[in-house]
């Protein structure tokens, strides 16, 4: 286990008396002791490890304050958008989800909704239909909208939109009808609850002057749009959810878990947005969340179907492999965030590769508590292709065909092979964030720790990376089956230092968390675990000597040496800089 010690003693009384007995008797010598003294304690508590650390943790939160004054340069480009009337607006798309939701049937709301939105709302009704459970929803009401933040740039205008409704919210048997569903919740209390949207549109689009049918009109020609599973118009075949004419939202998060987009730099991005001017952030994070959800609905379902169209032959081969011994369980899966990390574009005959960061949470059972996880997303195509940048993409990128539901890889309009990538990001691979080694090309096999790029390591900044990654320490606790007096005190000193409650990792600490479930948090890199753990010591700039101590005796627990323990070390320290001037794992 990792090893801890002790300290401390009675002196301190002793210490005091001193003091004031030199004050009393010799008071010329005892008034500039206790000055000293004085200052002394309080530059040490200035500079006191567990202080410091939180003060680095808080400035990066501090980062993530919302910002609205993009608002202006909409409204400049827009004259015709008005703040009251684009929340009404937004409520009534609210509304018409929720109310979506509670039928269990999203195919009305899909010309509001990126089609990232759209799956993850599929996916998480079809795992409620496996389990035999749907949701009820009755008296429905929004407090409250205004517009949280604003984000734009040269693809996309976003606008954060934070909401305070409440609503009767039950589970009900599947077999039950809407309204037998919505009389049950009707019995069920009234709960309040906080969620923040995010909508985007290409800067330069205007205002609609007329909206018609709520949902059920293009916004680019005005023509009906039928209720199926395709997001073109029949009149004017534009694709209406991709984000190009109207307003789309693409994400909803928790207040307390929202964050502003990967603004920072993204490795190898510049270079393939120079080869390829549709490729975007927001479409690329968007295309991930998509097939994110494609493969919880294959494990799932056990069943790699749901994957024929969106994912290599390779990888659907190894699902196929895994979901042999039965379905998974996942219940209440959940999504944190979506973060596009790095890009390497690819040399001709070779292909882009685009890594995603998923932080999302899942439960064994419904009566379970859920649990963290993160997992990175590779996503390769074609190096030559051009992506034309929308939100639209659950659909053939050649014909524009909506994608359907079998074990055939082609488009059957078009025939095109959709699984090879030669047109539009598949999925490749699904890794830990510790198994990541990001090339310099996606023709170049990086390898060692130095080229771990800085973006993998955890984000700081994020309560749920900083919760995550003290479950995972404590995985690797208990690992031994024992845990010593001294790691609970490490484990606690390095929740104090990130703000994170302890009470986060006391059901892996005590055993209540099954075995299995425990096993999927531990490292399966060591060396890449160990290097996110440095970093994330380095926070403040240095190592102080119990992190130090915390640090090799996380290194014994995974199997590597003091020497290799100490190279980490010294090589992280040596790019301490780089690190803290990057946001990092953002």
């Amino acid at each position: 286990g990792i090893g801890g010690g002790g300290g401390g003693g009675g002196g301190d009384l002793g210490d005091i008396a001193a003091l004031v007995y030199l004050l009393v008797a010799y008071p010329q010598v005892g008034v500039p002791v206790v000055i000293i003294v004085i200052v002394a304690a309080i530059v040490q508590r200035a500079r006191n490890p567990e202080r410091t650390t939180r003060r680095a943790v808080g400035r990066l939160e501090e980062m993530d304050r919302p910002d609205t004054s993009a608002l202006a340069g909409i409204k400049e480009r827009d004259p015709g958008f008005d703040e009251g009337a684009f929340l009404a607006r937004f409520g009534r798309l609210e509304t018409a989800v929720q109310e979506a939701w509670a039928r269990g049937d999203m195919a009305r709301t899909r010309p509001l909704l990126s089609d990232g939105l759209t799956r993850r709302f599929e996916t998480q009704l079809a795992i409620m239909r496996r389990q035999g459970v749907r949701d009820a929803l009755a008296d429905h009401r929004i407090l409250e909208s205004r517009i949280h933040a604003v984000e734009t740039d040269s693809h996309f205008d976003t606008i954060h939109v934070a909401v305070r409704a409440e609503a009767r919210d039950t589970e009900v048997a599947a077999s039950f009808s809407f309204d037998e569903a919505t009389a049950t919740a009707r019995k069920a209390p009234l709960r309040p609850y906080a969620e923040i949207w995010s909508v985007l549109r290409r800067p330069g689009v205007k205002t609609l002057q007329s909206e018609g049918a709520f949902g059920a009109q293009c916004p680019n020609c005005g023509g009906a749009l039928p209720a199926s599973q395709s997001t073109r118009c029949e009149h004017c075949k534009a694709l209406v959810n991709s984000g190009d004419y109207d307003w789309v939202a693409a994400e909803i998060t928790q207040p307390e878990e929202w964050r502003p987009g990967s603004t920072g730099q993204v490795p190898g991005l510049d270079e393939l947005s120079a080869r390829d001017p549709g490729f975007n952030r927001q479409a690329a994070e968007d295309r991930a969340s998509y097939l994110f959800w494609r493969w919880i609905e294959a494990l799932v379902g056990a069943d790699a179907k749901p994957l024929a169209k969106c994912a290599t032959p390779e990888l659907r081969a190894r699902i196929a492999e895994q979901v042999k011994a039965g379905p998974a369980a996942l219940h209440k899966v959940a999504v944190g965030a979506v973060d596009l990390m790095a890009v390497a574009a690819g040399e001709e005959g070779g292909r882009d590769l685009v890594y995603a960061k998923i932080l999302w949470s899942s439960a064994r059972s419904n009566k379970d508590a859920a649990f963290p996880s993160a997992h990175v997303l590779v996503l390769g195509r074609r190096a030559g292709a051009k992506d034309d940048g929308g939100l639209s993409h659950a659909r053939c990128p050649s014909c524009h065909g909506p994608l359907t539901e079998n074990d055939s890889p082609k488009c059957d309009y078009c025939g095109e092979n959709l699984s090879a990538g030669d047109a539009d990001f598949v999925l490749d691979d699904v890794k830990r964030p510790e198994e990541i080694r990001v090339a310099r090309s996606a023709g170049d096999a990086a390898d060692g720790a130095e080229e771990m790029a800085s973006r993998w390591i955890p984000d700081m900044g994020s309560r749920r990376e900083r919760n995550l990654l003290l479950m995972r320490m404590a995985a690797v606790v208990v690992a031994d089956g024992q845990i010593t007096r001294a790691e609970r005190k490490l484990l606690s000193a390095c929740a104090k230092r990130w703000s994170v409650p302890l009470e986060v990792v006391e059901p892996i600490l005590t055993g209540a968390v099954p075995a299995d479930v425990s096993d999927t948090m531990k490292p399966s890199n060591p060396s890449g675990f160990l290097a996110g753990l440095v970093a994330a010591a380095l926070v403040d700039g240095r190592i102080d000597s119990r992190e130090d101590k915390l640090l090799r005796g996380v290194g014994k627990d995974l199997g590597l040496d003091d020497a290799a323990v100490q190279v980490m070390i010294d090589s992280m320290k040596a790019r301490a800089k780089a690190l803290q001037s990057v946001r990092v794992g953002r």
